[in-house]
C-alpha cells in the first residue's frame, strides 16, 4: 500500500511511511519512526486482536437507529 501512495496519490510521505511500518516488529517492514507510524503500528495491532469489541464513538443517527453501540467481530 505504501508504494501505491507513493506512485499514484498526492498522500504526503507521512503517510506511506506510516503503511510501511504499520507491521512493525511482526513483519518485514521498518519498526515505527514516528509518533503517526506508532500509532498506525498500535491500532493494527488492538485491531486485529480476536477479544476487543470496539465501541463506537459517537454514532451516526441511521447506527443509533439500528441500535449498534459497538463493532463484535464474532458475530
Amino acid at each position: 500500500m505504501a508504494e501505491i501512495i507513493r506512485e499514484r496519490s498526492a498522500l504526503p510521505e507521512p503517510v506511506a511511511a506510516a503503511c510501511d511500518s504499520h507491521m512493525g516488529s511482526w513483519g518485514e517492514g521498518p519498526l515505527p519512526q514516528s509518533n503517526l507510524e506508532q500509532l498506525v503500528h498500535t491500532a493494527d495491532m488492538v485491531a486485529s486482536a480476536d477479544y476487543n469489541d470496539i465501541g463506537v464513538f459517537m454514532p451516526s443517527e441511521e447506527l443509533q437507529e439500528l441500535g449498534v453501540t459497538e463493532v463484535n467481530f464474532d458475530e
